[in-house]
């Protein structure tokens, strides 16, 4: 539906359970799409959301998603935040996402980085940064995993700039995109693994 623009539930009563039984939505190319809607919450059973080319929307926020959600192409993303039953999310190549929080289940991240990624986002480590200050007990995020280009994956080495950002999160994967080029590693128990040309 590429001129979408507002999906509203006016008139609707608030008593009244939103899609009772809707479980998985994929929305794709909306190009102007400009927000989903407040009253997207009441949608208590919808455990997973794709958004792809939904280029207008500039806020993911205080959803009802148990399990998953995947954004691509979301040039004009800058915030997700509040959904804190999430466990999977997957971020395709949003490069204006600036915020990442409050997702308080969150156990399995994916990064999928354009082409001209140089270096992990800011919301990424900042992300990161509030995972490792939670106590132990609490801390949900498993698993992390990237593609991207070889100057970013190789930043990620052990030893490099970006390594003391992952080596906390107990599984990593990070590929090149034709996966040739990897690292994985896992916290508990260690192990490393990393392929790389030789120069």
């Amino acid at each position: 539906m590429p001129q979408w623009e507002e999906w509203t539930f006016n008139g609707t009563p608030l008593a009244v359970k939103l899609f009772p039984s809707l479980r998985k939505c994929l929305i794709v190319k909306c190009p102007k799409l400009r927000v989903l809607p407040d009253d997207l919450h009441r949608a208590t059973n919808l455990n997973e959301l794709y958004l792809r080319q939904a280029y207008g929307l500039s806020e993911i926020n205080s959803l009802p998603l148990a399990y998953k959600l995947e954004v691509t192409n979301g040039r004009g993303l800058k915030k997700i935040s509040s959904i804190p039953l999430l466990r999977y999310l997957e971020v395709g190549n949003c490069l204006n996402l600036e915020c990442v929080e409050n997702l308080d289940k969150l156990q399995h991240l994916v990064l999928i980085c354009s082409e001209e990624t140089e270096q992990l986002p800011q919301w990424f480590q900042d992300l990161i940064e509030q995972h490792n200050n939670m106590a132990s007990s609490h801390r949900s995020l498993k698993k992390f995993e990237m593609h991207c280009n070889l100057q970013l994956l190789m930043s990620c080495l052990e030893g490099n700039e970006n390594w003391d950002i992952l080596k906390h999160i107990p599984v990593v994967k990070i590929q090149t995109y034709s996966s040739k080029e990897y690292i994985r590693y896992t916290m508990d128990p260690n192990n490393y693994d990393a392929n790389i040309p030789s120069n």
